[in-house]
């Protein structure tokens, strides 16, 4: 029997959830406590590694991915990559159950070479303080992918959609933006 194949191909055919928790059970028996994520692209499987943004994590996933034997029909990353602005959105709002569809982003930039971002959203009163940041580190990881997230962003903010402004950008634009400081 071939594990990984028939992870692959549950995978490919749609099944994530299933695969996701088998993985989860192997990496827990190796000892390995990485948050991870599965998905597919149109002809592979997907293992994410991700630090959440943690530096000190980071590495340690840095040394696990480099040491990862090939598994074929496997793509296997050490962060979240970039995806699609309106994916981004629709993730960050399954994962906190937060209409974001009206945010809007502004960057600052700071005088060591990084960004400060805010989200601005009418949702920003629903969603608890402590939750908040999390919440738009979560999006930008995948809006702008982990790595520059981890690489150019300083400070994330969120605010009420009535205090962005004419100087505010839609979601699609903010990854050639934030593409701009790195």
């Amino acid at each position: 029997m071939n594990v990984q194949a028939d992870l692959r191909n549950a995978v490919l055919a749609g099944d994530v959830a299933a695969p996701y928790e088998r993985i989860g059970d192997l990496l827990g028996r190796a000892g390995i406590d990485f948050v991870h994520e599965v998905t597919a692209t149109d002809d592979a499987a997907v293992l994410i590694f991700t630090p959440e943004s943690d530096p000190a994590v980071a590495a340690e996933v840095d040394r696990l991915v480099s040491a990862a034997p090939p598994l074929p029909g496997w793509e296997i990353f050490g962060r979240r990559q970039r995806k699609d602005a309106a994916d981004a959105l629709t993730i960050a709002e399954d994962v906190y159950d937060i209409p974001l569809a009206d945010a809007r982003f502004r960057v600052v930039p700071r005088a060591d070479g990084g960004v400060d971002v805010e989200m601005f959203t009418g949702a920003a009163e629903e969603v608890p303080a402590d939750v908040a940041r999390g919440m738009v580190q979560f999006f930008l990881e995948h809006a702008i992918g982990e790595a520059a997230a981890m690489d150019v962003v300083r400070a994330v903010r969120l605010r009420p959609a009535a205090e962005g402004g004419s100087d505010t950008l839609p979601p699609a634009e903010l990854a050639g933006t934030i593409d701009g400081f790195r």
